[in-house]
């Protein structure tokens, strides 16, 4: 086959008040700014990024590939009509070019808004349908959050979803999809079943290493080996965004209508049934400093800043819990990534050794939290500019401008922050390592993100507590003012119900 592989994904926090500009998709953050045509092979060669698992795998297979474009841009508010009708027609333009076509491969997030539509990925396929027309073959890759809707999953013939959070398994997922265009080629792909699940999951509680869903992806996999069942994805959905189709979902794919239907309902079941058993653990970062200190831990213990997490959208710049460590008398703490340009401005002008007064960060808009107030020794600066190690982004280099680590001037405690630019989920360890510093070093290491930093710190931390301070990525969902959520779905694994004001 002949296939045309292209992009465009987001992650958006309706809740953000940061717009996702064209800008934001030139950033060089964990991964590559926008590519267009050959540098899509050239600048993914190698890393773990779904484009380039489906491309090595379409190639071993035989297949020709023509690299249209890639982008994705750090998760934040709402695509801009602009930014999104620029890209639209960059991808369009793309495949015009691209000439006679087998198949399209779509890498995509699956939680896109832009200004104009609430469903961004199922205006994408429209668009491309309009051109294409239905017989077409299309396959996209999704990622863990996606919010799927009915309109997206009747208008693609086949679809993989990553199985893993923290997402080690993106060129896999890429791959996956050469089995199902080769599938679709077979008329072995013509049956699929989508539902969507009543409550809402947290990404705090999202988690593939942790229970229930251990057990469910075990079922899953044995589900899917059943005869007439091609594949079963099951999304977990992206709750900071307030659209109808926000939250977990099921589509199953196979050649058989009756057992895929079969199947579609009897893994919604595993998954109602294991609603009770999704937990957060959420402290306040007092119970966590606390509990830290009780464990006495021969390696650093992680407080995870899971509502301040850049890769949710949020602004990584509060400072709800730096205050706190400050005020518990925290020692051998350092905190990464907070965003703040104009701190790391200060540092590079000051130099290493100055102290300097600062408002740090506190920029967000988050109700009641403002910059922290203090002085700062400057204990190291770098250009921002480093090469990730770890597994989820090895390979991948990353450009945030220019960054410090500071130490608050107090003479009680020993909280040490790490300063970026631009903003940057605390994902990898080479973080630490640009700045000359450590991980091992400390007794505390506190991260703003979610879930993804697990990758790279479960390996020198016995002990990870996640802290629910104040951010833009809420993990406590019915504190969120939803307006357009579908009606009778709960905030949350047994949490209260979403009434719409229709009713409806």
């Amino acid at each position: 086959m002949r296939i045309a592989v292209a992009s465009f994904q987001h992650e958006t926090n309706t809740f953000s008040p940061r717009p996702t500009e064209f800008a934001d998709y030139l950033q060089v953050d964990s991964w590559p700014g926008l590519l267009l045509g050959d540098e899509v092979c050239e600048v993914l060669a190698g890393l773990n990024i779904a484009s380039e698992g489906f491309m090595q795998a379409a190639r071993q297979r035989g297949h020709s590939i023509v690299p249209v474009n890639w982008c994705s841009a750090e998760p934040g508010g709402k695509v801009t009509d602009l930014t999104f009708e620029k890209i639209m027609q960059l991808l369009l333009d793309g495949l015009h070019q691209a000439g006679p076509l087998d198949a399209i491969f779509l890498d995509l997030h699956g939680a896109m808004v832009s200004e104009s539509y609430d469903d961004g990925e199922g205006e994408v396929l429209r668009r491309i349908r309009a051109v294409f027309g239905n017989d077409l073959p299309i396959v996209a890759s999704l990622d863990f959050h996606a919010n799927l809707s009915e309109a997206f999953v009747e208008q693609i013939n086949g679809m993989a979803v990553y199985r893993t959070y923290p997402h080690l398994d993106m060129a896999e997922t890429g791959a996956r999809c050469v089995n199902l265009l080769e599938q679709q080629q077979n008329q072995q792909l013509g049956c699929k079943a989508f539902i969507q699940i009543p409550y809402l999951i947290p990404l705090s509680s999202q988690h593939t290493g942790s229970a229930p869903n251990v057990a469910l992806f075990a079922k899953l996999a044995e589900l899917e080996a059943l005869e007439g069942i091609s594949n079963i994805e099951f999304a977990m959905g992206f709750p900071p965004a307030d659209i109808p189709d926000s939250g977990a979902s099921i589509t199953v794919f196979g050649s058989n209508q009756q057992q895929v239907d079969a199947v579609c309902q009897r893994f919604y079941a595993e998954v109602m049934q294991a609603e009770a058993l999704f937990t957060d653990n959420l402290m306040t970062t007092s119970q966590a400093l606390n509990l830290a200190r009780s464990l006495q831990s021969s390696t650093p213990v992680v407080l995870a800043d899971v509502q301040d997490n850049s890769g949710a959208g949020a602004s990584s710049d509060t400072t709800g819990v730096l205050a706190d460590l400050v005020a518990g008398e925290a020692q051998k703490t350092v905190i990464a990534v907070l965003a703040d340009a104009s701190a790391a401005e200060a540092a590079h002008r000051a130099g290493v050794g100055a102290t300097v007064e600062l408002a740090l960060g506190g920029r967000s808009g988050v109700a009641g939290l403002g910059p922290y107030q203090s002085q700062f020794e400057i204990l190291a600066i770098a250009d921002g500019n480093f090469t990730c190690i770890g597994e989820m982004y090895i390979g991948c280099e990353v450009k945030i401008g220019p960054m410090a680590l500071l130490r608050v001037a107090t003479a009680n405690c020993d909280v040490q922050i790490i300063v970026s630019s631009e903003r940057y989920a605390c994902t990898d360890l080479a973080v630490y390592s640009h700045l000359g510093i450590d991980p091992l070093d400390y007794a505390l290491l506190v991260v703003k993100s979610t879930v993804h930093y697990r990758a790279a710190f479960e390996p020198i931390s016995e002990h990870i507590l996640s802290v629910a301070a104040p951010g833009i990525h809420p993990c406590q969902l019915s504190k969120l003012d939803y307006q357009k959520l579908r009606s009778h779905v709960r905030l949350g694994p047994s949490g209260p119900t979403y009434i719409a004001a229709s009713g409806l």
